[in-house]
C-alpha cells in the first residue's frame, strides 16, 4: 500500500468518524450484556451482534481490560461505548494497513479522544472530561500502543526475512550497495509467550508487587518457587484479573511453587502420584499436533537423597512423554552446574546427564542470587527443548525482600515460514545433452586487443544458451507435511490388522483373537524394518549432501532461524526495507576498509635477491582440476552459473576459461556480475533484534573463486619458496 493510499484512507476514515456518532454502536442491552459476559466466547458473540466484524480473540482480550477499566472507573454505557469504539477503530486502521506508523495510530487515538471531550456540535461531543479522556488515552497507550508491534503483526501476513545484498561498487566504502527486491511480508512470524519467573521467599507478602507488575505489563505466565503458603490461604487471596492460578503448597514449613497463566491458554495439571510437592507440571494446548509442558520445581538445598531422586524420577517421566515445546522454570540450587564436571555434586552431575537427554539448553548466564556476605551464583535456571525458544531474557529487582532476582524473557511457541502456494516448479538439466552442445560448439577464443570484458559478456551469453538448450521445467507439488515411513505394503498389512480387530469385537473367540495378535506382530515387524529403511537412506542422502542434514533438522524445529523485526538506535524496523538499511549500515560500520596508515614491508620482505612474482598463468590444466574439485551442491550465485554445470563441462570449459582469466588478470578487468554477491545474515546469538548479532555469509560466483584458487596457490607457492622463513611454522601449509 503506498502513501498516497494511506493518506486517502486516513482522511475517509477521519470524515467518516467525525459523520457518524461512536457512542450508538453498543445498544443500552449490548453494554450491559458486555459487562455480564462470562468468559470470552460470550464476549465474541456480543461484539459480533454489534457489528464489530473484525473482532478477533486478541481484540476480545482487549475488550476485557475495557471492561475492567470501566469498572474501577465507573464508566458511564455512552462512555464505555465510545472507548471500545475507539479501541476498534485503532485496531481496523493496524487490520487495514499492518505497517502503519505508530505516531499516525497515536494521532488518531488522540484525534478521536478530542472528538469525544468537546462540547462543539456537531464536530464534536462532550462525552468524556478533560481528566477521564487523560486517563482513557493512558489506558489506550498501556494496553494497545504498548503492543503495538505485537497487534501489527498479528494482523499481518508472515515470513522469514532474507535479506540479500548487492555489492554494486567494492571501492565504495560508505554504502554496500542495493538490496534485491523483497517482498512486504517477509518478516519472521513468530508467536511468543511472555512469562515472568522469581523466588519470592514468602509470596504472600509481596503478592501485591505482583498485581502490580500485571497492571503495568502483560505477562502470559508467571512462575513462583519458594512460596511459603499454606492451604488456610485461599485461591481468591491470590487472584489476578486475567488469569488463573496453580499452586503445590508443602504440608511443612516453607516450599511450595505456583503457577499464573492467561485465561486464553488451555493448560491442565499433570498429576504424577510420586512427585515431589514443591513441582507443578502442566502441559498447554498449542494447536492440534503441539502440545507444551510447563514446569516449575524448587529444590531445596538440604533436600535429602530420597528426594533428590525421587524429583529427578518425576522429570525422566514426564520429558518421556514426548512434548512437542518443554519450558521448565525453577531453583534447583546448583551453582555448580556451569562448571565443569570434576566439581559437580552427586545431584548436579545426575541433573546435568537429564539436560543433555531432555533439555540440551539453559538460558540463565547471570547470577540469581546476591546477598551480603556471599558472592553472586546462579540458581534459578531456565530449561528449554530448543536453542531459539527463549530470548530477550534478563534479570530484574527482586521482590520484597527476597535476594532472588526475578527473570523475565519471551518464549517463542512458534517461528515458521508460511508457504503461500504448494505447487512450485523445478528446472532439469540433461548434463549428457550439455556435455554434446558444449563439445560441439566452436569456442571463440580472445586475443590481446580485444576488450576482456566483453569476451566475458559473450562467453556467458554462450553458456546461458548451451544451458537454456539442455533444460526443462517440470511442475512440482510440495507436501506440507513430512513424508511417511511406513511404505504402500505395510499400509496395506495395517489394514487387515484393523479389519481383524473388527471382526474380534464382532465376535470375541480365541480364534479371532490369535489372527488379530499375529497380524499386530507383523505389522509392527513391517514398521520397524520401514522406519530402519527410512533412516539408512536418510544417511546415504546425508553423506552425499550434507546440505540435507541441516535441512531434516530444521524441518524438524518449531521454532526456525530468520530475521524478525530490528531495532537500531531506538527505531523498529516496520518493513523488510527498513530492515535491509539497518543491516546494511550495521555491515558498512564494520567491514569498512580502515585508512592507509603508511607502514612498510620488513626489510628481509623487500630482499631484491630473490626472484619477484610478476605475473600469474592460468594453464588449462589447472582450471580444469580446479572446476573438477568445486562442490556439487553449493547454492547458485548471482550468475546463475551452478557449480555442478561447471563439474561436468570442467574439460570443455577449461580451455576458454584459461584464455578469459589471463586477459583479465593482466589488465586488472573483473566483470560486474563478480562484484556482486548474495549475503545472508545468520544469527550468531543474543538479542535476535540487534542488528550486531548477525553474521553475514557471503556467496560470490563460482568462477571468480575458481581465479582467486588460481592465484591464491601461486602466491602461496612463491611465498613458501623464496619469501617465509624456515623458522616461521605458523600459518603455513603442513
Amino acid at each position: 500500500m503506498t502513501e498516497e493510499n494511506l493518506s486517502t484512507n486516513k482522511i475517509d476514515r477521519s470524515q467518516s468518524i467525525c459523520e457518524r456518532s461512536l457512542w450508538t454502536r453498543l445498544t443500552p442491552g449490548q453494554n450491559e450484556a458486555l459487562r455480564c459476559a462470562r468468559g470470552t466466547h460470550e464476549l465474541d458473540t456480543i461484539l459480533t451482534e454489534a457489528g464489530f466484524t473484525r473482532a478477533t480473540s486478541l481484540f476480545v482480550e482487549l475488550v476485557n481490560h475495557a471492561l475492567w477499566f470501566a469498572k474501577d472507573n465507573a464508566l458511564a454505557p455512552a462512555q464505555l461505548t465510545v472507548l471500545i469504539s475507539i479501541l476498534y477503530e485503532l485496531w481496523d486502521l493496524c487490520a487495514s494497513s499492518p505497517f502503519v506508523p505508530i505516531q499516525r495510530g497515536l494521532a488518531e487515538a488522540n484525534k478521536l479522544l478530542l472528538c469525544h471531550s468537546v462540547q462543539r456540535p456537531p464536530h464534536s461531543v462532550e462525552i468524556f472530561s478533560i481528566d477521564l479522556a487523560k486517563k482513557c488515552m493512558r489506558f489506550i497507550v498501556e494496553r494497545f500502543f504498548r503492543y503495538w508491534k505485537m497487534y501489527r503483526y498479528a494482523l499481518s501476513p508472515g515470513a522469514t526475512l532474507i535479506p540479500q545484498f548487492e555489492y554494486d561498487d567494492v571501492a565504495d566504502h560508505n554504502t554496500v550497495g542495493s538490496t534485491n527486491p523483497l517482498l512486504p511480508d517477509e518478516f519472521l512470524l513468530r508467536h511468543q509467550l511472555h512469562r515472568f519467573y522469581t523466588n519470592s521467599q514468602g509470596f504472600l507478602s509481596e503478592f501485591a508487587e505482583v498485581e502490580l507488575c500485571c497492571q503495568t505489563g502483560q505477562w502470559d505466565i508467571i512462575a513462583v518457587t519458594k512460596t511459603w503458603l499454606t492451604t488456610d490461604i485461599l485461591d481468591l487471596e491470590l487472584s489476578l484479573p486475567g488469569m488463573t492460578l496453580l499452586r503445590r503448597d508443602r504440608t511443612t514449613r516453607g516450599g511450595g511453587v505456583l503457577l499464573y497463566f492467561s485465561s486464553k491458554l488451555q493448560c491442565e495439571v499433570i498429576d504424577y502420584p510420586t512427585a515431589v510437592s514443591d513441582s507443578l507440571w502442566c502441559k498447554v494446548r498449542l494447536s492440534q499436533r503441539d502440545i507444551g509442558l510447563i514446569g516449575v520445581v524448587y529444590r531445596s538445598p538440604s533436600s535429602t537423597d530420597s528426594a533428590n531422586e525421587t524429583l529427578l524420577q518425576t522429570m525422566y517421566h514426564i520429558l518421556s512423554l514426548n512434548f512437542t515445546h518443554v519450558l521448565i522454570m525453577g531453583d534447583f540450587n546448583c551453582p555448580n552446574l556451569a562448571n565443569s564436571a570434576t566439581s559437580l555434586q552427586p545431584f548436579e552431575r545426575k541433573l546435568a546427564r537429564l539436560m543433555e537427554s531432555y533439555l540440551g539448553y539453559n538460558f540463565v548466564k547471570e547470577p540469581t542470587r546476591f546477598g551480603a556476605n556471599q558472592s553472586p551464583s546462579v540458581l534459578g535456571l531456565v530449561l528449554a527443548n530448543e536453542e531459539l525458544m527463549v530470548e530477550a531474557i534478563s534479570t530484574a529487582t527482586p521482590l520484597g525482600r527476597s535476594d532472588h532476582a526475578e527473570l523475565t524473557f519471551d518464549y517463542i511457541c512458534y517461528a515458521f515460514v508460511p508457504h503461500s502456494s504448494t505447487i512450485s516448479s523445478c528446472i532439469i538439466v540433461d548434463y549428457t545433452k550439455l556435455q554434446i552442445l558444449a563439445r560441439d560448439f566452436q569456442w571463440k577464443f580472445p586475443n590481446e586487443q580485444c576488450d576482456p570484458l566483453v569476451s566475458w559478456e559473450e562467453f556467458t551469453n554462450h553458456l546461458t544458451k548451451l544451458m537454456k538448450g539442455a533444460t526443462k521445467t517440470k511442475r512440482i507439488t510440495y507436501s506440507t507435511g513430512q513424508r511417511s515411513a511406513i511404505r504402500s505394503r505395510t499400509k496395506k498389512w495395517i489394514s487387515q490388522r484393523n479389519t481383524s480387530w473388527r471382526a474380534y469385537k464382532r465376535s470375541p473367540c480365541y480364534n479371532t483373537w490369535y489372527t488379530y495378535c499375529q497380524l499386530r506382530n507383523h505389522c509392527t515387524k513391517l514398521a520397524r524394518e520401514d522406519k530402519l529403511i527410512q533412516q539408512r537412506m536418510l544417511r546415504r542422502k546425508f553423506i552425499s549432501n550434507p546440505k540435507l542434514l541441516y535441512k531434516h533438522i530444521n524441518a524438524a524445529r518449531k521454532v526456525n532461524s530468520g530475521v524478525p523485526a530490528l531495532r537500531l538506535a531506538e527505531r523498529v524496523s516496520v518493513t523488510t526495507k527498513e530492515a535491509d538499511e539497518m543491516l546494511k549500515r550495521q555491515y558498512a560500520q564494520v567491514f569498512t576498509a580502515p585508512a592507509n596508515t603508511g607502514l612498510r614491508l620488513p626489510l628481509s620482505l623487500e630482499d631484491t635477491s630473490q626472484p619477484v612474482l610478476t605475473t600469474i598463468d592460468f594453464p588449462p590444466e589447472i582450471v580444469a582440476s580446479k572446476l573438477q574439485c568445486l562442490k556439487r551442491n553449493s547454492s547458485p550465485r548471482v550468475d546463475n552459473i551452478h557449480s555442478q554445470t561447471l563439474i561436468n563441462l570442467a574439460s570443455n570449459l577449461a580451455q576458454p576459461l584459461s584464455k578469459l582469466f589471463q586477459p583479465m588478470f593482466n589488465k586488472t578487468a573483473l566483470p560486474k556480475t563478480w562484484k556482486q554477491a548474495i549475503i545472508s545474515p545468520i544469527f550468531k546469538g543474543g538479542c535476535r533484534s540487534d542488528p550486531a548479532n548477525y553474521r553475514p555469509v557471503t556467496l560470490l560466483p563460482v568462477l571468480s573463486q575458481v581465479m582467486e584458487s588460481v592465484v591464491v596457490d601461486n602466491v602461496m607457492n612463491h611465498l613458501e619458496k623464496y619469501v617465509l622463513s624456515p623458522a616461521q611454522h605458523g600459518f603455513r601449509r603442513s
